[in-house]
């Protein structure tokens, strides 16, 4: 531009290159043997791949397959399961991202393994288990024991809609119960007859007291025994439970012996019942 005019060159075009953003987050879930990674990384305009590094010390040493995450504006949230892992042990991992103009090495994050069979206080009943993935893992030859309630009080077990504890599983816990070590309380309060089948077990040998037709204290653990003729059921939910007590009875030779005689359930009920052929399971060593 001068006093003759303004003279307009040609157009031209330029891009600018940015470094991706990453973050690291805390990895979860983390198992006995399995953890997952993840992190978020912002591309800003770059093809982009991204990875994690992970190992024990923060010399890594391992890396996860590269991943193309395109070129976008947006967070791009990135997740990696590791397998086979050590048992009860720390590992250091962070996430990587590269470009055209360089990688960008995210925060370093730690996280622990956990030991087999881990111990857990979900509920009251104490013992060696342990989530591996979306499985719960319960080891067997373990003692079964109630822990107490806060200042050493006999602990409740009540059931109600989701997500209280179900109904449909308070007799096959009461039937724990009778072989484990300690002292608790049942507490129906869904429905009025379910704690009847409770004379039935107490039949066989199980400390329990009911206190009325909603609450029952179970005292563990008990030796059960069987009947010869049977054990009539007053319903499906108490028939599960006393099948359950069935291997736990002992017979007068000492082996396991009991019957759920489940043809006498319509008679229970009122109703006539009506021959079927065999109605009834029996359990023997």
């Amino acid at each position: 531009m001068n006093d003759g005019g303004t003279n307009l060159s040609g157009d031209q075009t330029f891009t600018t290159t940015s470094e991706a953003n990453v973050v690291t987050l805390p990895a979860a879930p983390v198992s006995v043997v399995t953890a997952t990674l993840n992190g978020v990384v912002i591309p800003n305009g770059q093809d982009t791949l991204a990875y994690f590094e992970y190992g024990t010390s923060t010399s890594y040493g391992t890396r996860t397959t590269p991943l193309l995450i395109g070129n976008g504006l947006s967070a791009v949230f990135l997740t990696n399961r590791l397998d086979s892992l050590p048992e009860s042990s720390a590992f250091n991992y962070r996430l990587v991202a590269t470009n055209s103009v360089g990688a960008v090495l995210g925060s370093n994050q730690v996280f622990q393994t956990l030991p087999p069979f881990q111990s857990i206080t979900t509920g009251i009943f104490t013992g060696g288990a342990q989530g591996v993935g979306i499985c719960l893992v319960v080891p067997g030859q373990q003692p079964l024991e109630i822990r107490a309630d806060l200042g050493d009080a006999i602990p409740r077990v009540e059931d109600g809609p989701w997500p209280a504890f179900p109904a449909d599983l308070m007799s096959v816990a009461l039937v724990a119960a009778t072989q484990s070590k300690g002292s608790v309380l049942f507490h129906e309060k869904m429905y009025e007859s379910r704690l009847f089948f409770l004379d039935r077990l107490i039949g066989m040998g199980a400390k329990v007291v009911l206190c009325d037709p909603h609450r029952a204290l179970v005292q563990g653990p008990a030796r059960l025994r069987g009947e010869p003729a049977g054990i009539p059921s007053p319903d499906i939910r108490a028939g599960i439970a006393l099948v359950i007590a069935g291997p736990l009875c002992r017979g007068p030779d000492g082996h396991s012996q009991h019957r759920a005689d489940r043809s006498r359930l319509r008679e229970h009920r009122g109703q006539a019942a009506q021959p079927r052929g065999p109605r009834s399971a029996r359990v023997n060593d």
